[in-house]
């Protein structure tokens, strides 16, 4: 609830008069608005990782590591376990429930099945006392999304009431002892929407490094290397 200045001001000259303590002492807000979901939501997610990798040794100079990393995130961002997701539909300009009008159940987007990471890594000693190395891989991340911005805060799932008072109406204003009402649903009048794209893809990185290190005397060694890295899919 907010508290001004709009029926304490001197009405002839409003500037510098009025008191918001005492608009709260005579309990007429200006504004109010609340915004909740009823009771607690159950979010799941299934996380499956498998990966295979081996050592390589060449020859005496030459040594390879490669491997391959198969992820995949069911469910994500969130399944609820009572399908309280409520997806935006761009082509209507509404909501639908996870699993109805044309929007996929569980998480309410299209799954990405095919994270593949292939990592790869050599060392090669071009001469006594000096070792090239290099490596690259490719991995993926999952991003968060906190209940604020899933779909669990839709409606009607997630409701919102707002008030107005007006300046000039005090005795028709709604007093804060009125407090707030609480629809059993909420509306898409006023209300914040959440929508994730139903093809979203799992965002990844490629990393990768080079390095020659030469052995010096005295126990000393010199290296220099370089490393990369490049982020896609973002979201």
């Amino acid at each position: 609830m907010s508290f001004g200045t709009n029926y304490t001001s001197n009405p002839a000259a409003p500037q510098g008069t009025g008191l918001g303590a005492a608009e709260a002492l005579l309990g007429r807000p200006i504004s109010g608005s609340i915004r909740f979901l009823n009771g607690t939501r159950g979010f799941r997610r299934t996380e499956l990782a498998f990966y295979g990798q081996d050592d390589f040794k060449v020859s005496d100079k030459l040594s390879i590591n490669v491997g391959l990393r198969y992820e995949n995130f069911l469910g994500w961002p969130w399944t609820e376990v009572n399908n309280r997701l409520y997806q935006f539909v761009g082509e209507t300009q509404d909501v639908a429930r996870v699993g109805t009008g044309g929007v996929p159940g569980g998480a309410g987007i299209h799954g990405d099945h095919n994270n593949f990471g292939p990592r790869v890594g050599l060392a090669w000693r071009v001469a006594g006392k000096t070792v090239l190395r290099g490596g690259y891989g490719l991995f993926y991340s999952a991003p968060q999304l906190d209940i604020t911005r899933n779909l669990a805060s839709n409606p009607p799932e997630f409701i919102v009431f707002a008030f107005n008072n007006s300046q000039f109406d005090y005795p028709a204003a709604r007093p804060a002892s009125a407090g707030f009402e609480r629809p059993p649903a909420g509306t898409l009048n006023g209300a914040t929407i959440n929508g994730i794209h139903p093809f979203s893809r799992t965002s990844y990185s490629q990393q990768w490094n080079f390095s020659r290190q030469r052995e010096l005397p005295l126990s000393f060694s010199l290296t220099a290397a370089y490393a990369g890295t490049k982020g896609s899919k973002l979201a």
